[in-house]
């Protein structure tokens, strides 16, 4: 749903020559694009590892135990954060349980197809995707780049915002 909804968009802008980026959600949603067609000159994945994509229901199953549970999740936590994200931006639970519902998973075969140059960068104490070493090595042209940070830190790091920029000016 969300890979057709940027292909839409994409096409409303006619677009030929773009470069994709992504991070955490945006990062799987722009795999989901390349397996569906799209043909960036660069990818970049931001925040995503290999289970990240090839096991999408169990980071999906956490993320509904959060969105239906708060403080009472199986990780509190997690719960907690995500409540307090979706009252920061006035998301409503129905909504985001809906963009969960639609999480496809993405193979093995699928990734290692992917064959534009992208860069997988993740915090260095970011696995809750999986390994993004491990992505970027399913990869025909992948390469992966830590940066400081945890999944939610690792975002706000300028570091990331560099590692980006010099893959994509490269």
């Amino acid at each position: 749903m969300l890979a057709r909804d940027q292909e839409a968009l994409v096409a409303h802008l006619h677009l030929r020559d773009y470069d994709l980026v992504g991070y955490s959600l945006g990062a799987r949603t722009a795999v989901r694009m390349l397996v569906r067609g799209a043909r960036p000159g660069k990818l970049v994945l931001g925040g995503m590892g290999d289970r990240g994509l090839m096991e999408a229901g169990a980071r999906a199953a956490m993320f509904e135990d959060a969105i239906r549970h708060g403080d009472a999740a199986k990780d509190p936590r997690a719960g907690r954060r995500v409540q307090a994200m979706m009252a920061a931006g006035g998301l409503k639970a129905e909504a985001m349980l809906g963009v969960l519902a639609s999480f496809a998973t993405t193979s093995a075969d699928e990734i290692a197809a992917i064959d534009v140059p992208t860069l997988v960068v993740a915090g260095q104490r970011d696995n809750d995707n999986g390994s993004a070493d491990t992505l970027a090595g399913m990869m025909a042209d992948g390469r992966a780049v830590r940066v400081p940070g945890d999944h939610l830190s690792a975002v706000m790091e300028p570091a990331l915002a560099e590692a980006v920029v010099g893959f994509l000016e490269a």
